[in-house]
């Protein structure tokens, strides 16, 4: 989009201090604070009620039957109340117990252990892992040390099914209560075993890929206790069997085949819990040049070749907690299981978007780079883009080819003909000249605003513009750009670069020349669009993106979901939706 300048005494800005334009008096400042988090609630922030976790009550001493394995469970947790560290070895013989009575001694029988033992099992197990933890007798990555008539043993885990080597198997999280305000469903089975959540906690690099992991990496597991045959030759008298609920739903049990005890959102729960240490999304807002280390692009597990990586990315003023939901109903598809894995980019949402596609861009090329080291595997170059909100501005300029268009909305010269130092220049390069990515495939945009979203105009979008701080660093160097190269640049990015709500203006030119791009004739695209609702621009929407800036004419699909704009991707129609293009997505 082309745009007249605006004629303005370059010395003056020279003359002007760098935070000038941003500073409020205090009572201004607080009113910036309330629309901010007004905004805040209209673009998907999580906020309210905090994730609870409780690990698994010690069991009731009273009310016993004359069950020997529950007598077993009464003294173990006698034990435990009084803080003695045998209490790990009587969990031990009490789910040995309980496995052994839930064994008819039959051949052939194949009927299933009573709900009764299965529960005294389950506990058994979950008390003695969190007091082998908390006596010392648990060596990660190996086994527990129990006291047998034979002496003190070491149980081996045995893990069947993860992408995890056996050493990252650190600490182990038997599941008690937990809820979640991220989360609608819960999905649990009870079965044979007892549900777990692992947490690998040091940063080791064991496979190609792995530097995108998390520092704290959460999983989920389910821990079986299994008696070995006494052969006479001395071996372990047991196992700790550790299995991947993902992939595994039925394992062998005392007397035939028996369904896995799961609950594969708790993990969700428990990763909540660490969020309470990194910057939230009102600071990566305001700040946005403060928390480098908080930014980049995640993998939930190592990368596994042949599952196709679906990326999600998040929207203004939120994280990747907004994909809790999703990610919990997806990840209890089977199907998606087993063709996908999932990656998600976080960024600050303050900086401008077209900075945070590039180093969304530059994170993609690394990380292929890298996994290039597992051979030739056709399913890294299928990428799955899914992004809501401004999310979904930051994966189409994954998919699409700049050109000249994006500079020439803000200059009138050339950008090697504009006065900077050469490192500078490198990074505007980055920003504003790209080509799509060859291994992204496929787009899905969520309550996507491509031709911005009228709020950002408003009172509210403009205190909340007002709010961010850009380093002195950053406005610097825009002010040296802008005095070096008097009448080049065109008003919309005189006075400073363009935040994020700058840029979601449906009248700014580079936001409109954003919408101007083509995407890529080999990407598919899919929109998702909220409806129902009415927007501040009095338009019919999910109360901040129009209908109209939501849809996109390369869709291949439409699905106008009646959702607000921070509920709608935690629909079950909008899971559905995707799990639908997943399933057409080819291999």
């Amino acid at each position: 989009m082309d745009c007249q300048t605006r004629s303005v005494n370059a010395a003056a800005l020279a003359s002007r201090p760098a935070t000038t334009g941003y500073r409020t008096s205090r009572s201004r400042a607080w009113l910036a604070v309330f629309l901010c988090l007004s905004l805040a609630t209209s673009s998907g922030c999580a906020t309210g009620r905090s994730a609870v976790w409780r690990s698994p009550p010690i069991p009731s001493t009273t009310s016993v039957t004359g069950n020997p394995a529950e007598i077993a469970l009464a003294t173990a947790a006698h034990a435990e109340q009084l803080g003695q560290a045998n209490a790990t070895d009587l969990y031990y013989h009490t789910a040995i117990l309980a496995w052994q009575q839930m064994t008819s001694g039959q051949p052939g029988n194949v009927q299933p252990p009573s709900p009764h033992l299965q529960a005294i099992y389950k506990h058994a197990i979950g008390r003695w892992l969190e007091t082998a933890q908390h006596y010392g007798r648990w060596i990660p990555g190996q086994g527990i040390d129990v006291s047998t008539e034979v002496g003190m043993v070491r149980i081996p885990i045995a893990p069947t099914g993860f992408p995890w080597e056996p050493e990252e198997f650190e600490e182990l999280h038997p599941i008690g209560e937990y809820e979640s305000p991220s989360l609608s469903r819960y999905h649990r089975q009870d079965g044979l075993g007892s549900p777990l959540v692992v947490r690998k906690c040091n940063r080791t690099e064991l496979r190609p890929g792995d530097r995108f992991l998390p520092r704290h990496v959460s999983f989920s597991a389910t821990a079986l206790l299994r008696p070995q045959v006494n052969d006479g030759t001395g071996g372990q008298p047991a196992v700790l069997e550790l299995w991947n609920p993902y992939t595994t739903h039925a394992v062998p049990g005392p007397s035939g085949t028996a369904g896995l005890a799961t609950d594969t959102s708790a993990v969700f729960a428990f990763r909540e819990l660490s969020l309470g240490s990194v910057p939230t999304p009102f600071e990566m807002f305001v700040r946005p040049d403060e928390h480098r280390d908080s930014e980049g692009l995640y993998f939930f597990e190592p990368h596994q070749p042949g599952k196709i990586p679906v990326l999600f990315v998040h929207g203004l003023m939120s994280s990747p907690r907004t994909w809790i939901d999703m990610a919990n109903e997806l990840r209890a598809n089977p199907e998606f299981n087993a063709r996908y894995q999932i990656w998600a980019f976080d960024y600050a949402t303050g900086k401008n978007f077209l900075r945070a596609a590039a180093e969304l861009r530059q994170a993609l090329c690394e990380a292929d780079a890298e996994l290039a080291a597992y051979g030739d595997d056709p399913s890294r170059h299928q990428m799955v883009l899914v992004g809501h909100s401004m999310g979904g501005l930051v994966s189409k300029m994954q998919v699409t080819r700049s050109g000249t268009h994006l500079w020439d909305s803000i200059a009138n010269l050339p950008l090697d003909q504009v006065q900077m130092n050469d490192q500078y220049r490198r990074q505007l390069a980055k920003v504003f000249f790209f080509e799509p990515l060859p291994q992204v495939q496929r787009v899905v945009f969520i309550a996507t605003p491509h031709r911005g979203s009228a709020l950002a105009s408003r009172l509210t979008g403009r205190w909340s513009s007002a709010l961010i701080r850009r380093s002195p660093f950053e406005n610097g160097l825009h002010q040296q750009l802008i005095v070096s190269n008097p009448g080049v640049f065109r008003w919309s990015v005189f006075w400073r670069f363009p935040n994020s709500i700058d840029m979601l203006e449906p009248e700014h030119p580079l936001a409109q020349a954003v919408d101007d791009l083509p995407i890529s004739d080999h990407v598919k695209v899919h929109t998702i669009a909220g409806t129902g609702y009415m927007t501040t621009g009095f338009e019919t929407g999910d109360r901040v993106v129009p209908l109209s800036s939501a849809v996109h004419c390369r869709a291949e699909t439409e699905l106008q979901i009646k959702a607000t704009h921070t509920h709608i991707h935690r629909t079950p129609e909008a899971v559905n939706e995707l799990l639908r293009i997943l399933a057409e997505h080819p291999y």
